[in-house]
């Protein structure tokens, strides 16, 4: 393996083995599972990429790059990731992932593509988004020292 490749393994740990394993040409540095959907889902972020996969019913592995214009990412790059619980009655989930400008996206877990950004930067000014930790009601945002909380919008 190079420095510019990753590999996905998932693991059935109650018979102790792999059940399929890919590699991405890209380093990956962050996986989170979407915990809201029955389906097996899940996401990987890279500094400059956010890939949405799904384990199929044929325990094979199916992915779909996120959508969005190279340019919304220029002199920026992605850090971290989190997935929202269900914001409506219409189970739209986003993935929340932090920018090292102290921005934060919202991805529709649907159509895989931006819904909304976030501008956090006079929380955060010229600090990278380190860690996103969302419960129903709130969104923790953590940059270097600073901690800060958000609520939803009422949406429910």
């Amino acid at each position: 393996m190079n420095d510019n490749e990753s590999f996905v393994s998932i693991l059935d740990f109650f018979h102790n083995e792999i059940l399929v394993t890919t590699v991405m040409t890209i380093k990956m540095f962050s996986i989170k599972w979407n915990k809201f959907l029955k389906n097996l889902e899940f996401s990987t972020l890279s500094s400059q990429s956010f890939t949405f996969w799904r384990l199929n019913s044929n325990v094979t592995l199916q992915y779909q790059h996120g959508d969005f214009n190279e340019k919304m990412l220029e002199k920026k790059s992605f850090t971290c990731l989190e997935f929202t619980p269900p914001l409506s009655c219409n189970c739209t989930v986003l993935l929340l992932i932090g920018l090292s400008n102290g921005e934060i996206w919202g991805v529709d877990s649907k159509t895989n593509s931006v819904a909304i950004k976030f501008n956090t930067k006079q929380d955060y000014p010229a600090n990278s988004i380190t860690s996103i930790i969302c419960t129903i009601r709130y969104v923790t945002v953590i940059s270097e020292n600073v901690v800060k909380y958000y609520m939803f919008p009422s949406l429910r």
